[in-house]
């Protein structure tokens, strides 16, 4: 019997890690599935959706008019972060990669990052930001345009960016155009295969489609940066679904 429900799972190759394993569903909402990497334990959304249906979405998207952290909780760590990240980097400039309503962007400038860009495809989401902080430096724009510029970075803050692509492994070579060598970047995202993760993955509040397409393990993430040339130089530790690194980009 096992030997025939083996027969019935499709085989799954995990974008994170890139081992292939019979897929494992955690849950499916209509044509929508959540599949867990038995290797790495990251959480794939599938179909994973396309570069212009992902773009369509978060330009459009109103949510820079929401909170940039759930809870003061949340920016406490983010300040101590950020005095990590500017304790890693080797020179003074700074980008913010999706920055968001440029409220994150603002709190880095005015602590430690005086010289700090931020960006965002979202026209939206910029236009909040120049209104809020007329100090700050903020560009509508993609990463992957971005790299056009030919401007490098000391340090970069990719909040909660590397899960809203189809392709993580284009996001942090795009990444790489724009740093330094030995820069320091500080990525945040949720870590799917946290044991605070609910059982029903639908349940929980991060699930987003087609906004997040991943949801990466800590395994998985080790292993992603690896592959593109970052190091992990620095994770924090929580109690809660999320996962807050340091990385410097190898020469």
């Amino acid at each position: 019997m096992l030997e025939e429900i083996k027969k019935d799972l499709p085989e799954f190759t995990c974008l994170i890690c890139q081992k292939t394993s019979d897929a494992f569903q955690l849950s499916v909402f209509e044509d929508l599935e959540f599949l867990a990497c038995q290797h790495c334990g990251s959480v794939t959304t599938t179909p994973i959706p396309d570069d212009e249906f992902i773009s369509e979405y978060l330009d459009s998207s109103r949510t820079a008019q929401l909170a940039p952290f759930p809870h003061n909780l949340e920016k406490k760590h983010f300040k101590k972060h950020l005095q990590d990240l500017k304790a890693a980097a080797q020179g003074p400039k700074c980008i913010d990669v999706k920055c968001h309503n440029g409220y994150r962007t603002e709190l880095a400038r005015m602590r430690y990052f005086s010289d700090i860009t931020g960006i965002d495809s979202n026209p939206f989401a910029i236009e909040i930001a120049e209104k809020r902080f007329n100090k700050g430096y903020f560009i509508n724009t993609s990463l992957k345009d971005f790299t056009d510029s030919g401007e490098k970075f000391d340090s970069a803050i990719c909040y909660h960016g590397l899960e809203y692509t189809n392709s993580p492994d284009e996001y942090l070579q795009n990444l790489l155009k724009i740093l330094n060598d030995k820069a320091a970047v500080y990525f945040s995202l949720c870590d799917g295969n946290h044991f605070m993760a609910p059982s029903n993955f639908l349940k929980w509040k991060e699930v987003r489609y087609p906004e997040r397409t991943h949801y990466i393990s800590r395994e998985g993430l080790d292993t992603l940066l690896k592959r593109n040339g970052f190091k992990v130089v620095k994770r924090y530790r929580r109690f809660l679904p999320y996962q807050h690194v340091i990385a410097r980009k190898q020469s």
